[in-house]
């Protein structure tokens, strides 16, 4: 497992409930690293060790995944991922939520908020999804990552948790990312 502490700290991650820096390696390809949440003692808490097990189960069903590995930074154990935007050679990228929002306005804001619960909500959901303009490019992916959330058992898919890529200003379906929250990630001891 590598050492990270030396490397350039250049931000903290983008919004997330877990804490992520953002660190420039020596041969100048930008990574995050992405640190556990700290639980109670009561509970193992393996979300980087599962990202990276995601990740290598992700490759083997060659399903496009970010490259994640565990390393170190000041004595502390994470999660440490290529920048997916640099690994896939993207100009930018938006959440699906970003997408979603900016397209269906207030309609997809309220599915978000609404108390909607399980059934309900993902007839909601899949009805507006397949009125998003980029639904036809994306259907395949999207049923894949959702199917791969099924075999993992993956509990934080929601539409902050993946993203679209623009190459050459042409929209690709992101890698999977954010697969921590699976494989039994909570256990008790």
């Amino acid at each position: 497992m590598k050492d990270v502490s030396e490397w350039i700290f250049t931000g903290y991650g983008e919004n997330s409930t877990l804490e992520k820096l953002e660190l420039l390696s020596p041969d100048q390809v930008p990574y995050i690293i992405k640190f556990p949440r700290h639980f109670d003692g009561k509970r193992t808490n393996w979300e980087d060790v599962n990202e990276v097990i995601a990740a290598e189960i992700a490759k083997i069903l060659e399903i496009k995944v970010v490259d994640a590995e565990i390393a170190y930074r000041d004595g502390r154990r994470g999660c440490l991922m290529k920048h997916f935007r640099y690994q896939w050679g993207a100009e930018y990228g938006e959440t699906a939520s970003s997408l979603l929002s900016a397209e269906f306005e207030d309609e997809f804001d309220d599915l978000q908020n609404s108390n909607l619960k399980n059934e309900q909500l993902m007839y909601k959901f899949f009805s507006l999804f397949k009125e998003f303009s980029l639904f036809h490019f994306f259907k395949k992916d999207f049923v894949f990552m959702n199917l791969f959330d099924i075999l993992i058992g993956n509990q934080d898919r929601h539409a902050h948790n993946w993203q679209v890529l623009y190459i050459d200003d042409k929209p690709i379906f992101g890698p999977l990312y954010d697969n921590g929250a699976s494989l039994g990630w909570q256990l008790s001891r």
